[in-house]
């Protein structure tokens, strides 16, 4: 998962967290609300095998703010259509900044629309009066009080609130119509398929002698959504798809004069002809360059057609700088 808007990220956690994760979970007054204030008493290294091997049914999602983590999330399917969450915003200078109320609604809106999820709940502490106004203020509904039913660390009973949220029910906490990114799923192709045909054509338009209008084949649309350290990011306002980047993590060839390097490779970026001059390219390119360092890339590299103008502005305001020059000559 992978879903960006204006300075707000939620990503897949990756082994590379797991550091963070363990300070985080080691830490009592991160957990109180959890119901661990003595921490987990965890490691770096079990948490990283969690990782390494994730559970199908369980996500654990990283939270982010201007591109620095802030805090963790987490769905679990419990039926097929069914979804429990949580949340964590861990450092203590990002709490009450107004970022859970956002957040919990980018996360519920993706799995109503994309996930095939129907139904949402969460539970919270009897005590965490501050949790149950946001989430109430959201569209959930409380659905039960389970009184003393378990005991912390400390071998307090607890007493837990149960929410639930359905799609109708959710309101969201800024303009539903604002463009927002995340990662495609498999009934994007057609959209998507639909945007290439319109960069192939314009591409054309660029370099008639080199590049025609096509179709793009929708298998390899499907091998780029399902593989692993490969992604297509799409654009989105409202219900509408406007716009994608397809980028992939690779390595510097195996050759003596490179200097190894893992990057990210943004083969391509496209927005629909009636969106441009929106900031949908440059909303893109953001949330590519948070993919990319996510996975550990050192830089992000890009090609572009030397007479595409539009593009090479969008990829000089970005901080894309020329490395390489393609020539050819005819024959």
């Amino acid at each position: 998962m992978y879903l960006h808007q204006n300075e707000l990220t939620i990503r897949d956690a990756l082994p590379a967290d797991a550091p963070l994760l363990c300070r985080w979970w080691n830490d009592g007054k991160v957990m109180e609300h959890a119901g661990f204030p003595q921490g987990l008493g965890t490691s770096v290294e079990k948490i990283t095998q969690k990782l390494l091997e994730p559970d199908n049914r369980t996500h654990l999602l990283i939270i982010e703010s201007e591109g620095l983590p802030i805090g963790e999330m987490n769905w679990r399917r419990e039926e097929s259509d069914h979804a429990e969450i949580g949340i964590k915003i861990c450092e203590s200078d990002r709490q009450e900044k107004g970022f859970g109320s956002r957040l919990i609604a980018m996360l519920c809106r993706d799995l109503f629309a994309n996930r095939g999820i129907a139904r949402i709940t969460l539970n919270t502490m009897l005590e965490n009066q501050r949790a149950q106004h946001v989430y109430e203020k959201l569209g959930f509904v409380k659905t039960g009080v389970r009184e003393n039913c378990w005991r912390d660390q400390t071998g307090r009973l607890r007493t837990a609130v149960d929410y639930q949220l359905l799609p109708q029910q959710l309101r969201l906490p800024f303009d539903e119509k604002e463009p927002w990114v995340r990662d495609a799923v498999p009934a994007d192709r057609k959209a998507i398929a639909e945007i290439y045909r319109t960069l192939f054509e314009a591409m054309s338009n660029l370099q008639p002698q080199y590049i025609q209008a096509a179709e793009q084949d929708p298998d390899f649309i499907l091998k780029i959504i399902t593989e692993s350290k490969k992604d297509i990011l799409v654009a989105q306002c409202g219900v509408q798809l406007l716009g994608f980047a397809l980028v992939l993590m690779t390595h510097t060839p195996p050759y003596r004069c490179f200097v190894p390097h893992p990057y990210a490779d943004l083969l391509d970026l496209a927005v629909l002809p009636d969106a441009r001059g929106n900031g949908l390219g440059t909303l893109l390119l953001q949330a590519v360059k948070g993919w990319a360092k996510a996975y550990g890339a050192d830089y992000l590299e890009l090609g572009a057609l030397s007479n595409n103008q539009e593009a090479i502005r969008l990829y000089e305001r970005e901080g894309f700088r020329e490395c390489l020059k393609t020539f050819r000559a005819s024959l």
